[in-house]
């Protein structure tokens, strides 16, 4: 349903109705770490979306507004004037994530990186407080512990030792007779073909963009792996490689930037070209390379 000037109709004493505009209109950033729609389950509720990090654009109208003291944006959990609201449900639709948000973060690799720092204390944030004997021995010594009583394990074992490389297999040996000759002719005196050594599934490179320090990739064909940017932060890659041609698909950063990287491989040499949604300009393209490492 939409009104007289041809824009959705959206009530915010409906949740649904919200959450309707908010992921057709493309507007919001949802998968943001800092997007919300606060619900307090009260009868009077009014369910509006909200950034934590204060960085909605609220278009021309309501920034003029703002800038002259007429309108103030909502804050979670704090009841908004009659006049604020009658201001923000009309200009609703110019209400928008700006496009390249310097503080988006993905909700996901938030969630992950939250798991590994230890827990805040006093504040409840996660700088003010210290690892405590607990988290330490929980975190480093307890997996320690078990690497070491596995190794132990598996070098008990005779797979385990041979995993380990601290024996080599026994070549079967066949017993024969030496009175006994053996009298068939040779029919194909062509020695057989060895059969090519198969493509190795995970590889390490030594990857870098432009001009820039390189970056250690552990490159799964079959899965997904860690590809950190050149500015260190944290992102993941797939990888398909078809001949001396590879293709990498960075698919997921915590600053919401995804890539494309095409090389040629030469000897354990990659070069190629590379484009990024955000931060090149014109969909331009730019060098990347990598060096493989040798499998040992």
């Amino acid at each position: 349903m939409t009104d007289k000037n041809d824009k959705p109709v959206v009530s915010f004493v409906v949740l649904q109705s919200v959450e309707d505009y908010v992921e057709k209109s493309g507007k919001f950033r949802t998968e943001c770490a800092f997007f919300e729609i606060p619900d307090s389950g009260g009868a009077n509720a009014v369910y509006i979306p909200y950034c934590h990090k204060h960085r909605f654009d609220f278009g021309p109208a309501l920034n003029e507004y703002r800038g002259q003291g007429a309108f103030t944006p909502p804050e979670m959990w704090v009841p908004i004037s009659p006049v604020d609201f009658e201001l923000f449900r009309a200009h609703f639709h110019d209400i928008h994530c700006p496009p390249s948000c310097k503080g988006y973060r993905n909700k996901r690799i938030v969630a992950l990186l939250n798991k590994l720092r230890p827990r805040g204390r006093g504040t409840g944030t996660a700088t003010d407080g210290k690892w405590t004997r607990k988290e330490i021995i929980t975190a480093v010594v307890v997996p320690f512990i078990v690497l070491l009583i596995g190794t132990v394990l598996a070098w008990m074992t005779p797979e385990g030792r041979r995993w380990l490389h601290l024996d080599k297999p026994q070549l079967e040996r066949h017993a024969s007779s030496p009175s006994v000759s053996s009298t068939k002719p040779q029919t194909d005196s062509t020695p057989a073909q060895p059969s090519p050594s198969p493509q190795a599934q995970v590889e390490t490179w030594s990857e870098s963009e432009g001009t820039r320090p390189s970056n250690v990739w552990h490159v799964d064909y079959n899965g997904t792996f860690s590809c950190p940017s050149q500015e260190g932060i944290p992102a993941f890659c797939t990888a398909t490689r078809s001949g001396n041609k590879i293709s990498v698909h960075r698919f997921e950063s915590l600053d919401g930037n995804k890539c494309d990287f095409q090389g040629t491989v030469s000897g354990n040499s990659v070069t190629g070209v590379y484009s990024c949604l955000s931060g090149m300009r014109d969909n331009a393209l730019a060098e990347w390379k990598a060096e493989i490492a040798p499998a040992k």
